[in-house]
């Protein structure tokens, strides 16, 4: 798991230690811990988002 606010700065060390094959998932990090608090708009656009891969 990466922390941080820089993400785009740890994106080359991350690519080199996947595989060829291998994928890197983000988390939306304001995120709610439950599924009640990710009821609405924002939390619906992120989650189509996420299944068009």
């Amino acid at each position: 798991m990466v922390k941080g606010r820089d993400g785009g700065a740890k994106r080359p060390g991350i690519c080199k230690a996947l595989k060829t094959d291998g994928m890197w998932m983000v988390v939306e990090p304001t995120a709610g811990e439950t599924l009640e608090d990710n009821i609405n708009p924002f939390g619906r656009l992120y989650y189509s988002g996420s299944t068009m891969n």
